[in-house]
């Protein structure tokens, strides 16, 4: 899971968890440039990185737009103003008083729409257990008071796993042996915290508005892009009804738009039929506190029309016609 344990063959498993409609992309401890070279190579994107590290960042710089290597928490970083849509905060180090200030400078860095990534190692994590990696220099709580000091906002959190582990058997004498050393394991669920490299905490301005920047991406015809980021949505915020059925109906409309772009495959029907159910649990959500309002019915008549059900299709435009009596 860490960079300097990666292969360069491999994909970087940070690379999930940065958002698709991120074009503009700053790694703040990007080590040698691993998840640079990853979202380069996949998406196109521009990749900045910052590394204090010499060796590190000499390696880094074939990959990177550009790096930098002065220290952020004594001066601001050579950007303007929102200048990127996410900015991943890796292997942050020293006390909450360092971090709030590396994170205070990144917030003005920041686009009114864009999320800041904040890694926080997990003490559990097996690498930390078996001394192949230091304990983390930043613990959850100090990160938080971090992030509430730079003038962002929690916006929610990610948990980060290495699959590999967490897939791992637990042997009858309760240990698992990981690159070639036996680590105590008695349930499944000490392998799972064995397996958690960490938690991402999610910071965003004041101004982030999730349904304005869903639909500003849709409009520009990425509704991959605005599923990702109603998905994204807490539940914290979704503890409203009608909130989280319109967010429930507009997820099923990305659904429906992405089926649309994707009629030319010939893994089509398969796409489409788990779309097809991933919509009906949505329209349920969504007329569940919504039951007179059209979209979510049209939508998943046309789903239905899509999979050559017309009598289906016809029966959800039949409720529309009832409701409007």
């Amino acid at each position: 899971m860490t960079q300097g344990t990666q292969s360069n063959g491999e994909k970087h498993p940070l690379a999930e968890f940065v958002p698709q409609f991120a074009r503009r992309i700053l790694h703040m401890g990007c080590g040698r440039g691993h998840l640079a070279r990853t979202l380069k190579t996949e998406r196109g994107c521009e990749v900045y990185g910052q590394e204090k590290n010499a060796e590190a960042a000499c390696f880094a710089r074939q990959y990177l737009t550009e790096l930098i290597e002065s220290d952020p928490a004594h001066e601001p970083l050579p950007f303007p103003e929102g200048f990127f849509d996410c900015i991943l905060a890796e292997r942050p180090d020293g006390n909450t008083e360092r971090l709030g200030a590396v994170l205070t400078n990144l917030a003005s860095l920041l686009a009114p729409h864009g999320l800041l990534l904040l890694i926080v190692q997990n003490p559990g994590f097996w690498k930390c257990r078996v001394g192949l990696a230091a304990p983390p220099p930043v613990t959850m709580d100090e990160a938080r008071q971090s992030l509430g000091q730079s003038g962002l906002g929690l916006y929610g959190t990610r948990t980060i796993v290495d699959a590999e582990v967490a897939a791992m058997p637990v042997s009858e004498d309760g240990g698992v042996v990981i690159d070639g050393h036996r680590v105590e394991a008695g349930s499944r669920e000490e392998l799972a915290v064995l397996a958690t490299f960490g938690e991402i905490l999610i910071g965003v301005t004041s101004a982030y508005n999730p349904l304005a920047h869903a639909r500003e991406l849709f409009d520009q015809k990425h509704p991959d892009w605005s599923y990702e980021i109603l998905s994204l949505i807490p539940k914290l915020y979704l503890k409203d009804d009608e909130i989280s059925a319109l967010v429930a109906a507009e997820m099923q409309f990305c659904l429906l738009a992405l089926d649309y772009k994707d009629s030319v495959d010939r893994e089509v029907a398969r796409r489409r039929l788990a779309r097809f159910w991933e919509a009906q649990t949505l329209f349920y959500r969504a007329v569940a506190y919504m039951p007179n309002e059209p979209g979510p019915y049209q939508c998943q008549a046309e789903f239905w029309h899509r999979l050559g059900n017309d009598d289906m299709a016809r029966k959800y435009w039949h409720s529309i016609m009832m409701r409007k009596k």
